[in-house]
């Protein structure tokens, strides 16, 4: 008897489905491959960042001048990274400092950098320039802490003499890998350098508004920002009202022609005591003085 061939067909078919319906146990994918453990690091590496630790950071002349006679012209290459890591501290090589920050482990890293700061804050003279100061700053591992940005502007106060801070405004605004330039969250930590340097000033400059520092998710950061602005607020308020009674106490007798030897001593007295603060007098209030001044005096007006 010859079985129809549509017949055959239709039952193959329905054996295959079956078949497909039914779990697949031999086509469950193979269990995850176990990760091999990542190898310890070599104990012997691991006591030359020990030893780093245990050292004491310091760019003192005498320090410095000795570290680079014990090198001499060795090769870095062929330092223990004990020996590396002192050379490129001394001699400021703050790039090379962050790249052997990067390849130590993350808490030996962070030791070791707070250990810096720690060590050049404690002297009263860290012999630190701007640029080194900016160069350890952007040698950080990972995040700044308070802690880093305070003795970071501790040492920024150091090496800027009162009234040359136009290096330090240049310089920010250029930018370096971690402060200044126009990056928000950089400018917030420029802000904050300054402010431990005692650059409250050039700070001011470097805050968004107050509505704004509101919104800050660090409380401790909100809250310190936000007393800054408001105590530098009260102490502006207060000088402008100082500078404005000796402006107003001593301007006439600037104006007034001399009549006597008593009155030009009183003008001298006067004049001096306006000139320590004109520059902080507001055009406002300069411009009706002056132009009423050339129009009376004006010999005293040139004078």
């Amino acid at each position: 008897m010859r079985f129809p061939f549509h017949r055959f067909a239709q039952t193959l078919l329905a054996v295959t489905a079956l078949s497909s319906s039914l779990p697949a146990h031999a086509q469950q994918p193979a269990p995850p491959a176990t990760p091999t453990p990542a190898a310890a690091p070599d104990p012997k590496w691991i006591k030359q960042l020990e030893a780093i630790l245990n050292q004491k950071f310091s760019r003192d002349p005498g320090d410095r001048l000795r570290t680079l006679e014990r090198f001499g012209v060795t090769d870095p290459a062929s330092m223990s990274v004990t020996d590396r890591f002192a050379l490129r501290f001394v001699t400021g090589d703050w790039n090379q400092v962050r790249e052997e920050l990067a390849q130590m482990p993350a808490d030996f890293a962070r030791k070791i950098y707070d250990k810096m700061l720690a060590d050049l804050t404690e002297r009263q003279k860290p012999n630190m320039q701007v640029e080194d100061v900016l160069g350890l700053a952007d040698a950080v591992p990972g995040e700044f802490t308070g802690d880093n940005l305070r003795r970071l502007g501790q040492m920024l106060g150091v090496a800027v003499p009162a009234g040359e801070t136009f290096w330090l405004v240049d310089r920010l605004q250029k930018s370096t890998g971690t402060l200044g330039g126009n990056d928000p969250a950089r400018r917030l930590l420029t802000a904050r350098v300054l402010i431990a340097g005692g650059f409250k000033e050039l700070a001011r400059t470097y805050l968004p508004p107050v509505e704004q520092l509101q919104q800050i998710p660090d409380e401790g950061v909100r809250n310190e920002l936000i007393n800054f602005v408001a105590t530098q607020t009260e102490r502006e308020s207060a000088q402008r009202d100082q500078v404005q009674r000796i402006w107003d106490e001593n301007i006439q007798a600037v104006v007034e022609p001399v009549t006597g030897k008593s009155h030009a001593w009183e003008k001298t007295k006067s004049t001096q005591a306006v000139a320590r603060i004109i520059t902080q007098v507001p055009l406002s209030t300069l411009t009706p003085v002056f132009t009423d001044l050339v129009k009376k005096n004006p010999d005293g007006a040139v004078r």
